[in-house]
């Protein structure tokens, strides 16, 4: 089943006490406090809040990534994969007559330099449409990562395609929200984490969509976190070992960089990828589908049949490790 980000999240804001969210926060600084015993973060609404530690999870222009890493590094910015998405939804009674069944599946076009992406969603009502077009030149940097656009810009990129390709982008509306993809493959973090603050999601590892698994790696971010975290509220429990909350905290989000960021990195890879293959843009495998799948059969049996257990013990074991050490 497909469902909109947006109902998903309307399902998942009830879940959350309301004393618990503040909405319209941007971070400018977070630093420790006056005592050492906190970490003060300082919002551009003239704002803070204070807490032990920090998961920063604020987006691919991430400014908690900023403060790990340092202004001046590169990899505190996100970068351009140089392919846009332009986006819509498209009423399925219009979609059915041009794709059939099709309409009714998740189904991808392939093609020279663009392909598009189409699924039903909110009870097959609406297809879902995402085309892909390469862009060889640079995203304008005064720019929002999302920006209007005119259907006209890609027709030109679905020409040499089939009719059912075709007759799809007539469908499309002629405004379009063009999506710029940024990812952080060409400069990844040496680390996801700097003393008490870490970071998860597209802070830590934004990339590109092809692979639909963006938000699944945010899921194994928390995983880790949790296992982490709970190993160390243990340990400052009991109290057995003279280990500070601050050491306990740098501990755990150490253990979740070592045993998360290698994994992580590898998807921002393989989706930047894996868009190069549906663009028939990988020079030994063009437009071989045989060669494709055989690309694939290497990349997605790792990414989904994933040993989450397996994972969480080795974070345990690895964060044990550090607090004897």
């Amino acid at each position: 089943a497909h469902v909109l980000a947006a109902q998903l999240l309307a399902a998942m804001i009830d879940l959350i006490s309301p004393d618990r969210l503040k909405l319209g926060k941007r971070v400018d600084t977070i630093t420790k406090g006056e005592d050492n015993e906190k970490m003060v973060i300082k919002f551009c609404d003239g704002t803070s809040a204070e807490a032990d530690g920090v998961i920063g999870c604020d987006g691919i222009k991430s400014r908690a990534r900023q403060i790990v890493a340092g202004i001046d590094n590169p990899a505190s910015y996100p970068r351009y994969a140089h392919e846009s998405a332009y986006r819509c939804l498209v009423d399925m009674d219009k979609a059915f007559p041009v794709l059939g069944h099709l309409a009714k599946r998740q189904i991808l076009f392939a093609g020279h330099g663009a392909h598009i992406m189409a699924y039903p969603v909110t009870d097959c009502k609406y297809l879902n449409v995402a085309a892909f077009v390469r862009d060889s030149g640079d995203w304008p940097h005064d720019q929002k990562h999302t920006v209007s656009a005119n259907k006209d810009d890609i027709v030109d990129s679905f020409s040499r395609f089939g009719p059912y390709v075709r007759d799809l982008v007539k469908l499309l509306p002629d405004e379009l929200n063009r999506w710029g993809m940024f990812d952080t493959l060409d400069h990844p973090l040496s680390s996801f984490t700097n003393g008490r603050i870490t970071l998860a999601g597209d802070a830590a590892h934004g990339t590109t969509p092809h692979l639909g698994y963006g938000a699944g790696m945010g899921i194994e971010d928390a995983t880790v976190l949790i296992a982490v975290l709970e190993q160390a509220a243990m340990v400052l429990k009991k109290g057995d070992r003279g280990i500070s909350k601050e050491d306990a905290l740098v501990h755990a989000f150490e253990t979740y960089d070592s045993v998360h960021r290698e994994r992580a990195q590898w998807l921002v890879r393989i989706s930047r990828r894996q868009g190069e293959l549906v663009k028939w843009e990988v020079p030994e495998i063009g437009g071989d589908w045989d060669g494709i799948y055989k690309d694939m059969d290497e990349r997605i049996p790792p990414l989904l049949l994933f040993d989450w257990e397996g994972m969480i013990r080795q974070a345990t074991d690895e964060f044990a490790r550090r607090i004897r050490s």
